[in-house]
C-alpha cells in the first residue's frame, strides 16, 4: 500500500514537472516572438525614410549595376529578397518581407543557441535575447542592407562555433554559404589559420605560449582565405556592368582593390571629427570594447585568445575598409560581445544552474 503510493506521487511528481518545463518552453519562445515583433517594428520605423534607397541597392545587385562594385558580390540576400517576390508579392514589399524574417531568423537561432551554451537556462537567454536585440537596434544606421542582414545571422554562428570548438567542417560549410551573402566571411577562413594553434596560459607570463597543433587547420584556412579573396574579386569583375550612381561609372578608381580604401578618414573621425559631436558614442563603443577584452586578458582561456584575434580583425577591418559612423558595420561585432560576456561569466552561470 504504501510502496503504490510513493509510486504514484514520484509519478504525479514527473508529469508536474514535465507540465512545467513545457509552460516555460511556450513561455520562453511566445517572449522571443513578442522581442522579435519589437526589433523588426523599430527597424521598419527607422528606415521608413530612405527605404527607397534600400529597395535600389538590393535590386541593383540584381541588375549588375550596384551602387558600388563592392556590393556586387552580396548576392545571396538579394537573391533571396528575387525569391520572395516570385511568390508574386512586389519586389518592395518583398524586401520588408525579407526584412522582417531575417530579424525572427536572427532572435530565434541565437536564442536557441544560448539555451544550448547555458544548458537550457531561459531566463538568462532571454536576457542576453534582449540585450542583443537592443544593440542591433543601437547600430542601426541610414544603411542597413540586405547583405547586413544575412551577415549577423552567419556571425552568431561563427562566433558560437569558436566557444563551443566546432569541427573544422562546420566553419568549412559556414565559410562557403557565407561567402555567398558577403566577403566578411573570410574571417571564417582566417580562424581556422588562428585554431591551428594552440594557446596555453603561463604562470610567468602576461600573454600565452602559442604552438602549432594542427598543420590541417592551417592548410585548410589558408587556402580558404586565399579562395575567398579569389571569389570576390572574380565574381566582382565577372558580374559588375556600371554602377547605378551617374558619376561613378565602371568604378575604375575601385577595380584593384575593389573595397575601399578609408583609414585616413577614420582616423581623423576617430581621434578630433567626433569629439565635438553625437558620433564620439561611436568612437567610445570601440574604445570601450578594446578596454574590456584588455581588462579581461588575464582570464582568457584558449577560445578566448582565438575570438579576440578575430575581434580585433575585424575591428582593423572597419578601420581600413568601412566608416566607423556607419555603423552597420559593427554587426559582425555583436554576437562576439554577447558570447565574450557570456564566457568571462560562465563559472557563475554554472554554479546557478546547479543550484
Amino acid at each position: 500500500m504504501g510502496i503504490g503510493r510513493g509510486i504514484k506521487m514520484k509519478t504525479n511528481s514527473r508529469t508536474s514537472s514535465n507540465i512545467t518545463q513545457k509552460f516555460t518552453t511556450i513561455f520562453s519562445f511566445a517572449s522571443v516572438f513578442f522581442i522579435s515583433s519589437l526589433t523588426a517594428k523599430s527597424f521598419v520605423k527607422f528606415h521608413t525614410s530612405k527605404y527607397n534607397a534600400l529597395v535600389e541597392a538590393a535590386h541593383g545587385v540584381l541588375s549588375h549595376k550596384p551602387h558600388w562594385l563592392a556590393y556586387q558580390n552580396r548576392l545571396l540576400a538579394p537573391y533571396s529578397v528575387y525569391g520572395i517576390s516570385l511568390f508574386g508579392i512586389p519586389f518592395e514589399k518583398a524586401l520588408m518581407v525579407f526584412y522582417v524574417l531575417a530579424i525572427f531568423a536572427q532572435t530565434i537561432i541565437l536564442y536557441v543557441l544560448l539555451l544550448k551554451y547555458t544548458n537550457n537556462n531561459f531566463s538568462l537567454s532571454i536576457l542576453y535575447v534582449i540585450f542583443f536585440s537592443f544593440m542591433f537596434i543601437g547600430i542601426q544606421h541610414s544603411w542597413f542592407y540586405t547583405w547586413d542582414s544575412l551577415e549577423i545571422i552567419f556571425f552568431i554562428l561563427f562566433s558560437w562555433g569558436i566557444w563551443r570548438k566546432k569541427t573544422t567542417l562546420y566553419f568549412v560549410a559556414l565559410f562557403f554559404i557565407a561567402l555567398t551573402n558577403k566577403e566578411s566571411a573570410i574571417f571564417i577562413a582566417v580562424f581556422l589559420i588562428v585554431d591551428a594553434f594552440q594557446f596555453q596560459n603561463q604562470e610567468d607570463s602576461f600573454f600565452p605560449a602559442i604552438k602549432l597543433s594542427s598543420v590541417a587547420k592551417l592548410v585548410t584556412g589558408s587556402c580558404l582565405t586565399f579562395f575567398g579573396v579569389a571569389y570576390t574579386k572574380l565574381v566582382r569583375d565577372y558580374l559588375f556592368i556600371v554602377s547605378s550612381k551617374p558619376d561613378l561609372g565602371d568604378d575604375s578608381s575601385h577595380r584593384v582593390l575593389g573595397n575601399h580604401l578609408t583609414l585616413p578618414e577614420n582616423l581623423q573621425a576617430f581621434f578630433s571629427g567626433n569629439l565635438l559631436s553625437t558620433d564620439i558614442i561611436n568612437s567610445l563603443f570601440l574604445i570601450g570594447l578594446v578596454v574590456y577584452l584588455l581588462w579581461s586578458f588575464d582570464r582568457f582561456e584558449e577560445q578566448d585568445y582565438k575570438a579576440f584575434i578575430i575581434i580585433m580583425l575585424i575591428i582593423i577591418s572597419i578601420f581600413l575598409f568601412g566608416l566607423i559612423n556607419e555603423t552597420r558595420i559593427y554587426a559582425p561585432l555583436l554576437p562576439f560581445i554577447l558570447f565574450f560576456h557570456l564566457r568571462q561569466h560562465q563559472e557563475q552561470i554554472d554554479h546557478k544552474t546547479v543550484a
